[in-house]
């Protein structure tokens, strides 16, 4: 559709990508709001710091893809729940419509709507006691991220979620901790999300922080999702016309792009005999995680000479 149909494939994907765009920035304006209600000013800029800076959020809110919208929507009908506490008009209603858009969006969304009818009870509860107390704050961020978390984790395919929007807000709770050096500890910290996150320019899907080897080592711990979605294609054909013009070019690529889009003109490895497989070996670093059978017994003769995007990894045989 994207290739064949006489479109322009770069257009399409923006025009697909722009919707995500816009939610993944409004969605940072009801973390900030969120934080701000439960714990001030001072916290809701702790928090809109920590979500801009995310390299989760930055790749994700900037694809056609659906975990951030989904998170979001759970985040922003948790936030009308807690706002509920004193007027159930009209917040109630608008957090049943976000609860609505975070369920048509993904359905692993299902597993929030009973974590979210529990806070309404408790929003209600808290009208007749007279406050939640921060406990309650802490139930309203911290359950659906976890319940989401869990429910992804179970599930047969076991694939990477992306809800930083949630931890974002419970991370802005330092700030009512009166003690000085927490107040430090935490602008610390944010500064070395920032830095990390600049660090990984422009790999943000593949991102790891320093204590698992940045970005260029996620993949000895992570794949799919996590490391690979076929998004280096266009710079692997920049690197294979700078660095490698003129050879011969074997292709395992985990993607449903279209290398001959792009220029570039391989053949597949798997579909000769091991023997017949000479020059340059290129594999996504997802399908070398799982590799088997004739991939294998590829890989293992073979010599890695060039990274590109921390996603794909360039051999050579001979």
């Amino acid at each position: 559709m994207l290739y064949e149909a006489g479109n322009d494939p770069g257009r399409v994907v923006l025009a697909a990508r722009l919707p995500v765009i816009v939610l993944a920035l409004s969605f940072g304006l009801v973390v900030f709001a969120f934080a701000r209600d439960v714990v001030g000013t001072g916290g809701g800029l702790v928090a809109v710091a920590l979500y801009a800076f995310s390299p989760d959020v930055v790749a994700h809110g900037s694809l056609a893809t659906l975990d951030v919208p989904a998170a979001g929507f759970a985040l922003t009908s948790a936030w009308l729940v807690w706002r509920a506490r004193c007027r159930a008009l009209p917040y109630l209603p608008l957090a049943g419509l976000a609860l609505g858009a975070a369920v048509a969006t993904k359905m692993s969304a299902l597993a929030v709507v009973p974590v979210l009818v529990v806070l309404v009870v408790l929003s209600g509860w808290r009208a007749r006691v007279g406050r939640w107390w921060v406990l309650g704050a802490a139930v309203a961020m911290l359950l659906p991220a976890g319940v989401l978390l869990v429910a992804a984790m179970t599930g047969d395919r076991d694939l990477g979620v992306r809800y930083a929007v949630f931890l974002a807000v419970a991370a802005a709770g330092v700030v009512v901790v009166r003690w000085r050096w927490v107040s430090g500890a935490a602008v610390v910290l944010v500064v070395f999300v920032g830095v990390s996150s600049w660090r990984a320019f422009p790999y943000y899907l593949p991102y790891s922080n320093e204590a698992f080897g940045g970005p260029a080592g996620t993949r000895l711990h992570l794949h799919d999702s996590n490391v690979d979605w076929g998004q280096d294609l266009g710079r692997l054909a920049e690197r294979l016309a700078r660095c490698h013009p003129g050879e011969r070019v074997w292709l395992v690529y985990k993607g449903s792009g279209v290398p001959a889009h792009h220029g570039i003109r391989a053949d597949d490895p798997l579909a000769v005999p091991p023997e017949r497989v000479r020059g340059l070996l290129v594999v996504s670093d997802s399908a070398a995680a799982r590799a088997d059978g004739r991939l294998r017994v590829l890989l293992e003769r073979s010599t890695p000479v060039d990274d590109v995007g921390h996603s794909i990894t360039i051999y050579r045989r001979s």
